[in-house]
This record gives C-alpha cells, structure tokens and sequence, in this order.
C-alpha cells in the first residue's frame, strides 16, 4: 500500500509577486504571516514565510493547514533536498542529495518533524541542494524567534 505524501512544490519567484487580494502581517522579526484569498472559491488561506523570502533570498515556507513545507531557493531552479539543524540538535536530511530528482516529497510525520524542531528552537540553519548539480547549494540561517506565535496566527487564519 503507499503511503500518503504531500509533495512539496518548489516555486521559484523573484521577486515575490502579491495579488490584489494578499495581506502580508508581520507577526516577529523574521516571520510573517500571507493570507491569500483564491480569486474562484473566496476561500482565504495562510502560509508563514521566512523574512528572507521577502528579501527574494533562499527562504522556507510553511501552508500550515494543507501541511506543506517549500523551499525556495529564489534562483528560478527546483530543490532535490533540504538539509536542516535547529540550534545544536543533530542534522537532519530530507530529500535527494543527489541531483537527480525534479520532485521533492515529504510525508506528513516529515512536516510534523520540521514544525516541531523549529517550534522548539532558537536558530535554524537550512542547506537547500538545488536539482541543477552545477549550482552550489545554498545555505540560510533563521532565528526562530516567533516562529511559534507565527504558526498559531497562520493556523487561526480565517
């Protein structure tokens, strides 16, 4: 039987491009809120983001109620991994390290072992592996300062 995985999208926007109908809310220093409202169903959604993607930097994102977790390296190509160790836990490695792949795939228990190593921490230092293999990898250090109330006011989003 398969196992049910979420795949995460790799979008590459630079610069970030807003509609009309989105709302960014600056919960903490280095955490904001996006709330979206879909154009067809008036249906809002939330997802929080690193500041560093608003700076069109390498940046993670996170949709809190679809439960997926992107990262984005702002470079217009796809990630094969990423490589994550909050504060001095050990590292962890989600993803290809080869650059074989064009898809990234977490599982739910993944995304629920992210959002807790980062809710639980002072900093995050993350290595997103493009898919091109003659591109460096790109490593991005976040405070987490926030992170937590950033989650709760994106999960009460409505």
């Amino acid at each position: 039987m398969f196992r049910l995985f979420l795949v995460v999208a790799i979008f590459s926007i630079y610069p970030p491009v807003f509609s009309a109908e989105e709302n960014l809310n600056k919960v903490s220093k280095d955490w904001w809120v996006i709330s979206n409202i879909d154009d067809f169903t008036d249906k809002k959604s939330c997802y929080v983001v690193s500041s560093t993607f608003l700076q069109g930097k390498p940046a993670i994102a996170f949709y809190t109620k679809k439960r997926i977790a992107i990262g984005f390296l702002n470079l217009k190509v796809n990630i094969a991994g990423i490589k994550y160790r909050v504060d001095k836990n050990p590292t962890v490695q989600l993803g290809s390290t080869s650059n074989e792949d064009d898809t990234y795939y977490i599982k739910f228990d993944e995304y629920d072992e992210i959002l807790n190593a980062f809710k639980g921490g002072n900093t995050v230092i993350a290595e997103l592996t493009p898919d091109n293999r003659f591109m460096d990898n790109k490593k991005i250090k976040l405070s987490l300062s926030g992170f937590s109330q950033t989650i709760k006011t994106s999960l009460n989003c409505k």
